[in-house]
């Protein structure tokens, strides 16, 4: 039963006793008092079900709000992995490898082997660590633009075939230096060494026509 109707029964009883004369006038101030005191306790009551259904309230709305972020956290994961796990295929090249199309006379790949060729002429180390390592850049772009497939210079270099690419064992021994320089800080680069890998680099890149012959 409701607070209210408590109160009202109780008030109801006290009026049917007063009005039967059943009930000795000293005791209604304290029947009086003891409906007060009621009274104020439902108040209490009242005001402590009505803050619980606040609170609640409260947290159905948080709930509700950690259960979309959640979700939303789960579907983005779920989207992470299928993309993880998603082969995409190459593109596959229409056309055949070998051939850079663009004329190398006076074009970029001539000015970058230009540019290495001052580095390899430096007294110093670091220069031509520094020459190895943009030839073998050049070298990977040049295979690209001629159309070899491949996700990096070494997996293009794998999937050429002999004939295809003149002095691919050199290539592949100057490559193999080149990423000693990357991941070697303690490798040291002596100047035959550098002679031969850049030799190897040029006639690749001038058998493919990237720069002059």
């Amino acid at each position: 039963m409701q607070p209210e109707g408590l109160l009202n029964d109780i008030v109801g009883e006290l009026y049917a006793n007063i009005a039967s004369a059943s009930l000795p006038a000293a005791n209604i101030p304290a029947l009086t008092s003891e409906i007060a005191s009621r009274a104020n306790g439902f108040e209490q009551a009242r005001f402590v079900l009505d803050t619980f259904s606040v609170a609640l309230s409260v947290f159905k709305g948080i709930g509700m709000i950690l259960s979309l972020v959640l979700g939303a956290i789960l579907i983005w994961i779920a989207y992470k992995w299928i993309a993880l796990n998603t082969e995409v295929p190459a593109p596959q090249d229409t056309e055949t490898p070998g051939v850079i199309p663009e004329p190398a006379e006076g074009g970029p790949f001539q000015a970058r082997w230009d540019e290495i060729m001052r580095h390899m002429g430096s007294p110093q180390e670091a220069q031509w660590k520094l020459a190895i390592v943009e030839a073998d850049t050049l070298l990977d772009l040049a295979l690209t633009r001629a159309g070899f497939p491949g996700s990096s210079i070494g997996d293009r270099l794998m999937r050429i075939t002999d004939g295809q690419l003149l002095g691919l064992d050199d290539v592949w021994g100057a490559h193999k230096i080149r990423n000693r320089i990357a991941h070697d800080i303690g490798f040291t680069l002596s100047y035959a060494q550098m002679r031969s890998a850049l030799s190897a680099y040029e006639r690749a890149l001038r058998d493919l026509g990237a720069i002059r012959l």
